[in-house]
């Protein structure tokens, strides 16, 4: 956790280095944040999406490959592994066997989210062939670009930068085909989704 804070240079990164006055490590699997002063907001900005400065990454792996080689070739620990990310252009997925829980149904799935349309053109794969196939255009939220499959691989959230509502759409395990599930209120901007289980 401490690498990915040291390195963490996003959009708040002066907020947080200015009210954190320093990250201890106090053991193999836990960190201590010392912050300069009360700030009940801390949790916010670290621990959701809001700032991106939680989001762990591998350091062994990064220190391999550098930054530019963990854009290119990103790894995670959810159900899905990154074939291929073309900023604000296209993200191809492609379901990962190694991970802990069921892998997802779905062999593989691309995105390309437009700011011109409001609508996910997905592709699908199946495991046996590993052909790419589109299966049409699904109407979303306005000038989409967060979306998350679900760690069963069975919903996609979307979310639209000029939308405040989250769009969910259950993913049709044999086709890929998705139907919507329903429209839900976000708040204005919303930039990214993240799928967390309680």
């Amino acid at each position: 956790m401490k690498f990915s804070w040291d390195r963490y240079r996003g959009a708040s990164a002066k907020l947080l280095k200015d009210k954190v006055k320093e990250v201890q490590i106090t053991g193999p699997a836990q960190v201590r944040f010392v912050l300069r002063e009360p700030w009940p907001d801390f949790i916010t900005f670290y621990g959701t999406t809001a700032s991106g400065a939680g989001w762990i990454v591998p350091k062994k792996y990064v220190e391999k490959v550098g930054d530019d080689g963990f854009k290119a070739a990103p790894i995670g620990a959810g159900p899905s592994k990154v074939v291929s990310f073309k900023p604000g252009v296209e993200l191809v997925l492609e379901a990962w066997d190694g991970y802990w829980r069921k892998a997802p149904s779905v062999g593989a799935f691309s995105t390309a989210p437009s700011a011109r349309r409001a609508r996910l053109p997905p592709s699908r794969s199946t495991r046996r062939s590993g052909t790419l196939s589109p299966i049409g255009s699904v109407p979303t939220e306005k000038q989409p670009r967060g979306f998350n499959i679900d760690p069963a691989g069975k919903f996609i959230v979307v979310s639209g930068e000029k939308s405040d509502m989250l769009a969910v759409y259950a993913i049709e395990a044999e086709t890929g085909a998705l139907k919507a599930v329903g429209r839900y209120p976000t708040g204005k901007g919303a930039n990214w989704v993240e799928i967390v289980a309680f």
